[in-house]
């Protein structure tokens, strides 16, 4: 998906400082006009700076602006990436941060077994060393998931050492997916996964969010990969949110304004 390939760029760009489009094409698998579309849109976000032949990386500036959310992902891609070992068998939920996530884990190879056919079909992953698995199934019209009939059964048999779901939003009782067929997923891999991550943007703790997020799952996750500090009423630590520990990444999203309620009260 091209948000996936952008944060990919995203992440290249970090690490070498710049790029060449026509590397980068046959590196992503995809065209040149592709990549360059990509850079003219990541120009505009104020991600990268083009110039003949490729493009330089921009770092940060102290204003918020456009880029900050596909910065967010890949710094959230590199907090999930730290909690995981080389050749763990890690369950993963579908979103735009599993390529960077990937990326990230490339020294430390790993099993990935995703429902995701959008994912899988990544050229890119081709290039990286990690074994991809996907359990298969009936398409999910809710989703695009290729969901197996008994989706815990079938998790089971690839003997997970961790799940890492990436919900569209998290209340003190668990997570919410705006699709029936991601709680499906999300519920097979809390079901056969020893270790359970969570990783959300702050944006996913608010009331805004779990409206839009209809199919709830109650759980309590080991860690919820977030952004810090949280907002009211989330400052008391975890107490109040799915997990028995928070770590987080510098906060991006605006905390709640004055006046503005969410589900926990105030």
């Amino acid at each position: 998906m091209a948000s996936e390939r952008r944060l990919y760029i995203l992440r290249l760009l970090e690490e070498r400082g710049s790029l060449r489009s026509a590397e980068l094409a046959d590196e992503l698998g995809v065209t040149d006009e592709t990549v360059r579309t990509d850079l003219v849109l990541m120009q505009r976000q104020g991600l990268l700076r083009r110039v003949h032949g490729g493009a330089v990386y921009l770092p940060p500036t102290a204003q918020p602006g456009e880029a900050d959310a596909s910065r967010l992902d890949m710094q959230m891609a590199a907090l999930a990436a730290e909690q995981l070992r080389a050749g763990m068998s890690l369950v993963v939920d579908d979103g735009p941060l599993l390529l960077a996530l990937a990326l990230q884990l490339r020294e430390r190879p790993c099993r990935l077994i995703s429902a995701a056919p959008d994912f899988l079909a990544q050229p890119v992953l081709r290039r990286l060393p990690h074994e991809l698995y996907c359990p298969g199934g009936r398409c999910d019209a809710s989703s695009g998931l290729l969901l197996p009939e008994h989706p815990a059964e079938a998790l089971r048999c690839l003997h997970p050492d961790a799940a890492l779901l990436l919900p569209d939003a998290v209340t003190p009782q668990g997570v919410g997916y705006r699709s029936r067929g991601r709680l499906l997923w999300a519920a097979a891999a809390v079901a056969s996964a020893p270790l359970l991550l969570i990783a959300a943007p702050a944006r996913c703790l608010e009331a805004e969010a779990a409206a839009s997020a209809p199919f709830t799952l109650a759980l309590n996750a080991e860690l919820l990969l977030t952004e810090l500090p949280l907002s009211a009423p989330f400052d008391g630590g975890g107490a109040t949110l799915p997990a028995r520990k928070i770590a987080g990444v510098p906060r991006v999203s605006p905390p709640l304004t004055a006046g503005e309620t969410d589900e926990w009260g105030s």
